[in-house]
């Protein structure tokens, strides 16, 4: 009898196994899945699987976007509908400070951070720059993916760009690459046109939405990669993606 009940809570559990891992696959015969969310998401989870700290988290999503979305050199175009407007700049490689924080937010949200774009103004009225802030142990924190700047106090906590403005010389000095120099770099931060809170990334969803979310995102914490591999197969195959499209976005995987 005991040999019976183990059977069959054996078998149970493996039935159960294979109806949660065709759950996904199912989503995208009946085209339900959000792709855009699940490749963003996908990559902040293997991004950040070797810490568990919220600073390191985001840290490593920062240096990803720096490493894959660079200052445009030329113009290149995408098709937009295959990652959507958030997913738009990975596909190319290239953007501006707004297009790196807009993204950079993206991927930040789909790990439950909260953030914001700032504008920020120098000495007109007209925004010459775009940062970031990323809420992280309830504080939130600047980062600059374009010029590739984060600024810290004395003892090297991370600063919001308020804390900034009230004192620039937090700003020590820039990367040697950057392309610009300490003193343009601190005017950024200019009181007289204040920086301006520009969106934040906290999207609003609906129902289904949000759980087709949740079910992904606990797939993949128990399948993982390897399998996110077939199902974005899966995906190209019955959506008919074009290959080059399938590389490059295979390719915000490596």
């Amino acid at each position: 009898m005991r040999l019976k009940k183990r059977l069959f809570f054996i078998l149970v559990f493996i039935s159960l196994g294979i109806t949660c891992y065709f759950i996904p696959f199912l989503f995208v015969k009946y085209h339900k899945l959000d792709f855009t969310y699940t490749v963003l998401f996908s990559i902040a989870k293997k991004e950040t699987n070797l810490t568990k700290s919220e600073e390191g988290k985001i840290i490593l999503l920062y240096t990803y976007i720096r490493n894959n979305i660079k200052k445009p050199t030329k113009i290149e175009t995408s098709n937009i509908s295959v990652l959507g407007t958030s997913g738009k700049h990975l596909m190319t490689g290239q953007g501006y400070c707004d297009e790196q924080c807009n993204t950079f937010l993206s991927l930040a949200y789909t790990l439950n951070f909260q953030g914001r774009l700032i504008f920020l103004y120098a000495n007109d009225s007209i925004s010459n720059h775009s940062v970031c802030e990323i809420l992280i142990n309830k504080q939130y924190c600047m980062f600059d993916p374009f010029y590739g700047l984060t600024i810290r106090d004395q003892r090297g906590k991370l600063l919001d760009v308020k804390a900034i403005t009230e004192n620039v010389n937090f700003i020590k000095k820039t990367p040697k690459n950057s392309g610009i120099s300490i003193e343009a770099y601190k005017a950024f931060y200019n009181k007289k046109y204040a920086y301006k809170i520009a969106k934040s990334n906290q999207i609003i969803r609906l129902p289904k939405e949000k759980r087709i979310h949740t079910i992904y995102s606990l797939w993949y914490n128990v399948f993982g990669e390897s399998f996110r591999k077939r199902l974005f197969s899966y995906y190209y195959k019955i959506n008919k993606i074009h290959y080059k499209e399938q590389q490059r976005i295979n390719k915000l995987f490596q």
